[in-house]
């Protein structure tokens, strides 16, 4: 009996290895479907949980597809419970949780890593066989006792919560976590904890307007970060470095680091977070002026959105700059495309409202500048009227298009999330000098919109 579970185990084993050596697909499948049937022809009941947990997680995280994780998550966490192995209901919660969050679903994915926290804080101390043949063994390195892996664990999930936090607008509440899941990773001495907390603490601070804390912390890690296989954790970490650099407008290093994380993305085929870095580059050229270089950028992003066919994505909160892009362009058919599609899915979320609302307000701008109406206004907006491209309409200056995504900042700060650091408010210069005409009429525009 004993020998099929370790066989199974070991498979297990080797298809995250696989994974992380960036093999293909299929040879991973091949190697976790054995897996499963060694398990299942020895009727061990955890050893086919954790086969299930392994599917979940590597669909999820390293395939982008948490639809298709979702059975794996499910399966893994009925059959723990059905075991009674509350470790294992817990990292099955956790992935749960993780599954969740990349789908956008952030209430839920925060409802079951609270779950999952709750029952590893009553966990014992008593080893558990498959711990070191487990996907959360490889992210949190090797460490050499059981309380440290156990240790390390825990502030994987204090990270995943804060990270579905910082996405719900709960940002006080994921830095607490965050600073927690640090706190952890150092007591615990684990690098692979330290940086991944980091990196999501660090969102939390550029959220809420402490730059210097964050830039600070990003910089006094660097070399520790650079020291880890450049993996999900070390493209987490630059993704926060290049936000850091940008947020501070230290604008060469901002687009040498976020070009940096894009390029770690693409190559481990991690299309979800890759669409969140792509929207941040659209935004730095288009900060720089450089419409082109945004345009591109946006567009790349878009198809990344619309292939993956999920709610929400994780730190995409520049999609405002991609409909500026697209407007410049004179690429209207987009920019109402990614309104609409945002409106669709924003309501539950008031931190995504932000990059909404500009952008409405943007589209209907250069609606009401072309056709002399307001677009339909009844709930989503489902029809934003075509209009000829910008280009051929003069009307107003192209700082008139700029300021729109300006305009409802102070409103959406105010109702939303009451005061955030969030916003880049760059685009003010360009609404301060606007024609006192033109601010009138802007004015009309945005205050029809957010009826």
């Amino acid at each position: 009996h004993q020998l099929p579970t370790m066989v199974s185990l070991t498979l297990n084993r080797l298809a995250i290895l696989a994974v992380q050596q960036a093999k293909d697909q299929s040879q991973v499948r091949a190697l976790l479907e054995e897996a499963r049937r060694t398990a299942q022809t020895s009727h061990d009941q955890r050893a086919l949980a954790e086969t299930e947990w392994s599917l979940a997680q590597i669909t999820a995280i390293w395939w982008g597809n948490p639809k298709c994780a979702f059975p794996h998550g499910v399966q893994a966490l009925e059959l723990a419970r059905a075991s009674n192995d509350k470790e294992l209901e817990a990292r099955s919660l956790y992935s749960l949780g993780g599954i969740h969050l990349f789908e956008g679903d952030f209430e839920e994915a925060i409802h079951c890593l609270e779950a999952s926290l709750v029952l590893y804080a009553a966990l014992s101390n008593e080893p558990t066989a498959s711990w070191d043949l487990s996907l959360p063994s490889l992210v949190v390195g090797a460490p050499p006792t059981h309380s440290l892996t156990l240790g390390a664990r825990e502030a994987f999930f204090w990270g995943m919560l804060a990270l579905a936090q910082v996405q719900a607008g709960q940002v006080q509440a994921s830095i607490r976590s965050s600073r927690r899941a640090l706190a952890l990773a150092k007591e615990n001495q684990n690098v692979w904890a330290h940086v991944s907390s980091l990196a999501i603490l660090t969102f939390g601070l550029l959220e809420v307007g402490a730059y210097e804390e964050a830039f600070v912390l990003m910089h006094t890690a660097l070399e520790l970060a650079r020291t880890l296989p450049q993996m999900v954790i070390f493209q987490l970490f630059v993704h926060a470095l290049g936000s850091t650099y940008h947020t501070l407008q230290q604008w060469e290093e901002a687009s040498r680091t976020l070009a940096e994380a894009e390029a770690v993305a693409e190559r481990l085929d991690l299309r979800l977070t890759r669409a969140s870095v792509l929207s941040k580059l659209c935004m730095h050229y288009a900060l720089m002026g450089q419409w082109e270089a945004a345009y591109r950028y946006a567009v790349e992003a878009s198809t990344l959105r619309k292939n993956a066919d999920l709610r929400l994505i994780l730190l995409d909160f520049s999609l405002h700059y991609e409909i500026e892009a697209f407007l410049h362009r004179g690429d209207e058919r987009q920019a109402r495309e990614a309104v609409q599609r945002l409106g669709e899915q924003v309501e539950p979320y008031p931190r995504f409202r932000l990059p909404y609302l500009p952008g409405r307000c943007a589209c209907g701008a250069a609606a009401h500048a072309a056709t002399g109406s307001y677009p339909h206004r009844a709930g989503t907006p489902r029809s934003l009227c075509p209009t000829p491209s910008l280009s051929q309409n003069r009307s107003f200056p192209l700082s008139f298009y700029d300021s729109t995504f300006n305009l409802v900042v102070p409103h959406a700060l105010a109702v939303n999330l009451g005061g955030c650091g969030a916003v880049n408010l760059v685009a003010w210069g360009a609404w301060r000098r606007l024609r006192r005409q033109h601010r009138n009429q802007l004015l009309c525009i945005a205050q029809e919109l957010l009826r």
